[in-house]
């Protein structure tokens, strides 16, 4: 009986390691829904019809706001992206996970009090 119990938490434990490892993957279509400016009268702003980023298994990016793709690379905590029609230099994003949500904050922050934009998952690649 134990050896049943013990195989069946064994199991259990896996999978849902395997669904938070899901739910914080950064790979899919994330909308914009939220920015926080914590320098701002108004610090959260609720975003309609937000921009649309897609994070590609194979390192690709697109950005719906213009009209290119680019590619993306993961150094630590940091969302290192290369698009040329936006501009030269990489475009750099700190990132986290909160309540299946993603945060980027632009890198090196150019807020004093904080700032982020919050996305939330509309499809999974």
């Amino acid at each position: 009986m134990y050896l049943i119990l013990s195989v069946f938490i064994l199991f259990t434990g896996c999978n849902e390691e395997e669904v938070k490892q899901q739910e914080n993957s950064l790979i899919g279509t994330w909308q914009l829904v939220e920015r926080f400016d914590g320098g701002s009268p108004v610090p959260i702003q609720i975003i309609e019809e937000g921009e649309i980023l897609v994070f590609g298994e194979d390192s690709s990016y697109s950005n719906n706001s213009y009209q290119c793709n680019g590619t993306y690379i993961i150094n630590n905590s940091i969302i290192e992206i290369s698009a040329q029609c936006v501009t030269q230099d990489l475009i750099k994003f700190s990132y986290s996970f909160e309540n299946n949500a993603l945060k980027l904050t632009g890198s090196p922050s150019t807020c004093d009090e904080g700032c982020y934009d919050k996305y939330i998952k509309i499809a999974s690649e």
